[in-house]
Order: structure tokens, then sequence, then C-alpha cells
């Protein structure tokens, strides 16, 4: 019993250092009219690497309520926010709930237009080096 509770504890931290790029990606750019976040992110050795991630593929907007949303290939709407969204920035925010920095894009979408925002930490991680959608199996 005891081995498998180490188990599931180094499975557990093993997951969670590949989320939250935030804390091991800098430098980190939105081509706002392509949606290609580029980063240089630390693999596991701690070197940097750059990494690119197209959000495009794992990024739609949602109609009813309009808002932006990760989407997964068994639900949700088509990928695909920059059709429908202009002027994307990224910002920082400390997290909630664990205080350390996290990275919000926010964009304007729809017609009329209105500001929406996706917490980016949520559902994209480091591999290794690699930006990862959490949710899909696509990688940069």
């Amino acid at each position: 019993m005891h081995s498998l509770l180490v188990l599931a504890s180094l499975l557990t931290l093993t997951s969670a250092a590949q989320e939250y790029f935030s804390e091991t990606c800098k430098d980190v750019l939105l081509g706002a009219s392509t949606g290609i976040l580029t980063a240089t992110c630390n693999d596991k050795q701690q070197k940097p690497k750059a990494a690119a991630l197209d959000l495009n593929k794992i990024i739609g907007v949602q109609t009813d309520p309009l808002s932006l949303i990760f989407t997964n290939p068994y639900n949700g709407p088509k990928p695909g926010f920059t059709p429908f969204c202009s002027g994307c920035v990224l910002t920082k925010k400390p997290h909630p709930i664990y205080g350390g920095p996290v990275t919000w894009m926010n964009c304007r979408c729809g017609s009329p237009s209105v500001t929406l925002e996706s917490n980016l930490d949520e559902n994209i991680g480091n591999d290794d080096g690699v930006l990862k959608s959490l949710f899909s199996d696509y990688k940069g």
C-alpha cells in the first residue's frame, strides 16, 4: 500500500510539472493574427528550448454563451478562433488559488465585439520543452 501511495505521489508531481507552462517557459508571445504561441521552455534538464503551439488547433469560439473554449476531438466547437477574434493579447495574472503567475489570452470576438479571456495555463503544458494541449494529444 505504501509503495502505491509513493507511486501516486510521483505521478502527481510529474503531471503537475507539465501544467502551468508559465512557470517553466519565458519570452511567451502570441502571433495575434496567426494564433501561434511561441516561448522558450525548459526541458527536463532545465535547458531552454524554442517551442511553439498553434492555438487555432485547440481553441474555438462557442456562440451561446459567447466564449473562448478549449476543444478536444470528442466535443465542443470546432477549433479555430482567429477568424472570429482580433486584437488578441497575452497578460499575466496571479492564479486565484495558487498565487503564481498564469498567462491569460484576451481577444475581441463576435459581432458586436466583446472581450473574451481564457486562462492558457489551465489547458497548455510544457512537456520536456514542448508546448502541448493538456486535454488532447496535440503538441507544437
